[in-house]
């Protein structure tokens, strides 16, 4: 059973940062793999402001951009953190989740590719 999610807005410092969430209680992902702790901040989903209208930061999916986010920060330790392993594990998991919570398959290819892209470029151009 997924477990609601109970969270403190934190403001950006300045507009042309991103704001941030802090869980206040631990979520329990819907596909059951992984218990976020409370205290963990997250940005939420990285949306192109083009299409926030159709994808919400926070919508349905903001536990699995949460658990993205958490597995990013959090390697598990059998995966080398910024590899390519590291990457592929958080986002396989992202589309687990957002299949556990029963997104359109239509929103999660979208959401999944553009979470791909994104990694992609960070790992390969901007190499963080």
């Amino acid at each position: 059973m997924v477990s609601k999610i109970i969270v403190e807005f934190i403001p950006a410092p300045h507009w042309w940062k991103k704001s941030n969430w802090k869980l206040h209680k631990k979520y329990e992902t819907a596909n059951g793999h992984y218990v976020i702790p409370k205290g963990f901040v997250s940005d939420g989903a990285s949306i192109p402001r083009a299409l926030l209208r159709v994808f919400s930061p926070t919508g349905r999916y903001f536990g699995a951009a949460i658990l993205h986010d958490y597995l990013l920060k959090n390697p598990p330790i059998q995966v080398k953190a910024n590899s390519s392993s590291h990457w592929q594990l958080a986002n396989n998991e992202f589309k687990a989740e957002l299949e556990a919570l029963s997104i359109q398959k239509w929103r999660i290819a979208i959401l999944v590719s553009g979470v791909r892209a994104w990694g992609w470029i960070k790992t390969h151009i901007l190499k963080k």
